[in-house]
């Protein structure tokens, strides 16, 4: 959520976040403003008003929704993603951890953002005591 309110102030981007798990998160994400959708559901171009989605899924999207994604004007961001889906954003969000390492980026134009700070709470490793 704090890359979707980063893309809503710096970027003057809507964010959708596509789901596929937990209610408790879908709730969360609805309440802090935002839309969310159904991963089995997940067709981007009915949410013309929104600019930007945020991917943070493990399941390989079709070159389809990117090549639709690309020809409607979606700014498409992915949150620690090692699937090929990562290769067709505009901002790629990682931790700082080795395995970012053994990513391949052939093709990719977006830009790589890397830092705790980028992560959402959730998916950051506790700090040792």
């Amino acid at each position: 959520m704090a890359i979707a309110a980063a893309l809503r102030e710096k970027f003057e981007r809507d964010s959708v976040f596509g789901l596929r798990g937990a209610l408790e998160a879908e709730n969360r994400i609805k309440a802090a403003g935002f839309k969310t959708i159904p991963v089995n559901d997940f067709d981007l171009w009915e949410f013309s008003n929104e600019g930007a989605v945020v991917l943070d899924l493990r399941i390989n999207l079709a070159q389809s929704f990117f090549n639709r994604a690309k020809t409607t004007g979606k700014f498409l961001a992915s949150i620690d993603d090692p699937t090929p889906n990562r290769l067709h954003t505009d901002l790629a969000f990682y931790p700082p951890v080795p395995q970012f390492n053994e990513l391949k980026w052939e093709g990719f134009n977006g830009s790589i953002h890397r830092g705790w700070e980028f992560i959402p709470p959730a998916q950051r490793i506790p700090a040792s005591r």
